[in-house]
């Protein structure tokens, strides 16, 4: 699993967390991450590209609802 920025200035990898993206918290931790590097740098629209091999699209939902509890409150 990786994230790769296409545009601006690609192709070049998007932030990797220190422990590595090892599974689908990770991808998701360095989504977040190159998110937020991107926009701190004044970039107004970002073209990627996400290699979800390995990832397991149940628990991509799964992290996806954790967040949105920590972030806006329980269902």
């Amino acid at each position: 699993m990786q994230i790769t920025i296409e545009s601006p200035g690609g192709p070049r990898f998007g932030v990797v967390p220190y422990e590595r993206i090892t599974d689908e918290a990770m991808l998701v931790k360095s989504l977040i991450l190159t998110l937020a590097l991107e926009c701190s740098r004044g970039v107004d629209e970002l073209t990627l590209n996400i290699d979800f091999t390995g990832a397991d699209p149940e628990r991509l939902v799964s992290i996806a609802r954790e967040f949105r509890k920590l972030t806006l409150g329980a269902d």
